[in-house]
């Protein structure tokens, strides 16, 4: 799913990121018909298009221009981006393909998983259907809200105090603990953990809309040099398709990222000795 959140839409050239194959040959044409009112992407076999249109959180409603190998099936769909803004607002979704379905029928659409997809399109369709996708994708993110509800989400901070107790006993906790950064800026993270050999352990919870937080946070407390500290992102796997593999990813290239599920003694220690 792709979300970008653009601030401007005026004019835009397009430029191909590589030689163009027949499929590729197709979609420089229909970009190059588009890019002079709306911005265009090259998202190697597919084109991203930023629209007017406006989600109620005041993001971008992009689309998805697919075609087949040979150019043939041209697709517009708004790559599940309606869902995505649900989802980052931390709440949970139980009928989205009915909702989405509805919709969809409505507009001459159809819906696979709650993603908004257009027939099959000859190249001069394209334009107007990058217009019908975006609304209905727009009117699709407020039906969510309502048929949307906060997500429970699971005490990590609490789960990880009762783990160490019982790994290390002894071990001293404390929850909302400031650290400062090399910045001197100074974070809060949600568990602070002295280890016997004076190793601070600083853990937060991973939520989709914090990712953005725990990465400026590590990165900043990370470049410190005067003091032994171990720093992880701990997320209950049962929320990880909502963080995204993405998000992820880039936390684990910063800061130690595991599911509460495999986290253990033996890897805290590895971790601290490593």
């Amino acid at each position: 799913m792709v979300y970008r959140n653009v601030s401007d839409s005026g004019p835009h050239e397009f430029f191909p990121s590589r030689p163009p194959s027949e499929r590729g040959s197709l979609l420089i044409s229909i970009a190059n018909e588009i890019s002079g009112e709306r911005r265009v992407w090259d998202d190697g076999d597919s084109l991203i298009i930023a629209t007017d249109c406006l989600y109620f959180d005041a993001s971008s409603v992009t689309v998805r221009v697919s075609s087949g190998p040979l150019g043939q099936h041209i697709t517009v769909s708004d790559d599940g981006n309606a869902m995505d803004r649900i989802v980052a607002m931390g709440r949970k979704l139980s009928s989205a393909e009915g909702v989405a379905a509805r919709l969809a029928r409505k507009v001459g659409l159809r819906s696979s998983n709650g993603i908004l997809i257009s027939p099959p399109l000859p190249a001069e369709d394209v334009a107007a259907y990058v217009g019908i996708v975006a609304n209905a994708s727009q009117s699709l993110a407020l039906a969510l809200q309502d048929v949307s509800a906060p997500r429970a989400y699971r005490d990590l901070t609490r789960e990880m105090i009762r783990n160490l107790d019982g790994w290390f006993p002894g071990i001293a906790t404390r929850r909302n603990a400031e650290f400062r950064g090399s910045s001197n800026k100074v974070y809060r993270f949600d568990l602070e953990a002295v280890l016997e050999d004076g190793t601070v352990m600083l853990l937060d919870e991973v939520k989709p809309k914090r990712v953005n937080n725990i990465l400026a946070a590590n990165f900043d407390v990370g470049r410190r040099e005067d003091e032994r500290f171990s720093t992880w992102a701990v997320f209950d796997p049962a929320i990880a398709n909502d963080i995204g593999a993405p998000s992820l990813s880039l936390l684990g290239s910063v800061v130690k990222t595991v599911s509460i599920d495999d986290i253990n003694a033996a890897m805290i220690v590895s971790q601290i000795r490593a």
